[in-house]
């Protein structure tokens, strides 16, 4: 019996043949995404032995920003340098990180905070639990040269909160998928439902300012953005792609907050070919054209991976970098 589209593009991400696919059809054909040239003709074989049409892309390698070990210097040094009073766009991190982008300023748990990514707020955002240390710096270690004796000249914030990762080896949540687990692990077989494994569409945390901090709700280049606030930047390519998650659609579901700076913000999901901008600590504020609004994607944090839905996919022209993670993005129209 032939697999459904979502049964079978899932059963290709299981073997490892693919990173992601769209939830959208460009065109009536499946849209997938491979990290090479030899996984896309493989998947292309495949798919049309299965009678699929399909639109198989080319990604690269695609990662978190934060956590990826070859943080790069920024295009522009003043934004690894530190800046008083806080603008968005610049370089902050936990201090056990490298360094990631303030995204934004918000009002939440009855505080001005820094939102950024969880990965950039701690240094293991696939754990529930706080991180020992809450100290958040700016710039972020990276930039001061990991030097700890420094870490009190550079505090801004403390960590918050933060909405775990959640890891493809976790077992499944549900009664039924753990059943099923278990049974393989019994008849001593890998589970099969990694990728049937709660997905995640966040990655986010909360930093608290501290209250002699002071702030501008702005963008480090600009006064004010061309568009619409969508989300933050929290992923790329090994080729320069961006990958956003969309914190207006979801981050209300799990903390209620208020953007401090007066941007408008953007409600839906039809993007596809339009432009995006953002403004980040490494590659500073690029814009790339959008070619998913509703992509499912695995995404490494270097030591794990982690399965994202309903993320927007950019094209290489972003110019995505290590060190762009928490970069606040924004539509700016076809």
């Amino acid at each position: 019996m032939r697999l459904t589209e979502e049964r079978f593009l899932k059963e290709l991400a299981l073997k490892g043949l693919i990173i992601g696919y769209s939830r959208r059809k460009p065109e009536g054909k499946l849209r997938i995404y491979v990290k090479d040239e030899k996984h896309q003709s493989i998947v292309k074989s495949i798919a049309e032995g299965e009678g699929y049409e399909v639109d198989v892309v080319v990604l690269g390698e695609v990662y978190a920003l934060g956590v990826h070990p070859f943080v790069e210097k920024a295009v522009d040094v003043t934004k690894a340098q530190k800046i008083r009073p806080l603008v968005c766009g610049i370089s902050i991190g936990h201090r056990d990180i490298t360094a990631g982008t303030l995204g934004t300023f918000i009002e939440a748990f009855n505080k001005v905070c820094i939102l950024s990514n969880a990965h950039v707020l701690h240094p293991y955002p696939l754990s529930p639990e706080p991180p020992t240390n809450k100290e958040v710096t700016q710039p972020g270690p990276y930039d001061f040269g990991f030097d700890y004796s420094k870490v009190p000249e550079h505090h801004v914030a403390n960590y918050t909160w933060h909405l775990k990762v959640h890891s493809i080896y976790e077992y499944p949540e549900c009664p039924a998928s753990r059943l099923i687990a278990k049974l393989y692990e019994c008849l001593h077989r890998e589970s099969r439902l990694v990728v049937l494994q709660k997905a995640n569409h966040l990655d986010v945390g909360i930093a608290e300012l501290l209250p002699d901090v002071g702030y501008e709700p702005k963008l480090f280049s600009r006064t004010e953005p061309e568009g619409p606030f969508v989300g933050l930047l929290f992923a790329g390519s090994t080729y320069g792609h961006g990958i956003i998650c969309k914190v207006n659609k979801y981050l209300p579901k799990h903390v209620s907050f208020k953007l401090v700076p007066d941007w408008e913000i953007h409600i839906g999901d039809d993007v596809i070919g339009k432009w995006l901008a953002k403004e980040g600590r490494t590659s500073c504020y690029t814009k790339g054209l959008i070619i998913d609004d509703r992509a499912s994607i695995m995404v490494s944090y270097y030591y794990d991976l982690a399965w994202f839905e309903d993320v927007i996919v950019t094209g290489s022209e972003l110019n995505a970098k290590g060190g762009d993670s928490g970069s606040p993005a924004f539509i700016i129209g076809e």
